[in-house]
């Protein structure tokens, strides 16, 4: 049976929707962290998600140390990738791939057209 729910996903929709409903702005910040080291904590991800709330806030932040932590991070994922061939292989290619899907010139569809090929989608999976 398929689900009915309509709403949000996560805590972060759900402490979203309670705040929209409540009339207080929210913001969410996201680090991208690779997903072969996504298990430990990240300082490199904490200081790009410190330094840019510094800036949406109009604040200075002293970084240093996480400057220091994120640098001795990056160290020490790159000693364990590089210190296993097979590891080293796979990141390599997740970094090419990752690379060559980067273009800025792509012209992506916009969310109503995608809204209706959806839409599409699913009137012909009714009609089979």
């Amino acid at each position: 049976q398929r689900s009915r729910y309509e709403g949000p996903t996560g805590i972060v929709g759900v402490l979203h929707d309670a705040f929209s409903k409540a009339s207080v702005p929210s913001a969410s910040l996201w680090a991208a962290v690779p997903h072969y080291v996504a298990a430990t904590p990240s300082p490199k991800a904490t200081l790009a998600l410190v330094e840019r709330a510094a800036e949406l806030l109009g604040s200075s932040v002293p970084t240093t140390a996480l400057e220091i932590a994120a640098a001795s991070y990056e160290r020490q994922v790159s000693e364990v990738v590089d210190s296993d061939d097979d590891v080293s292989d796979y990141v390599h290619r997740l970094e090419e791939s990752t690379d060559e899907g980067e273009d800025d010139d792509i012209e992506l569809p916009t969310g109503e057209a995608l809204a209706a090929d959806f839409e599409r989608y699913l009137r012909e999976q009714q009609g089979d």
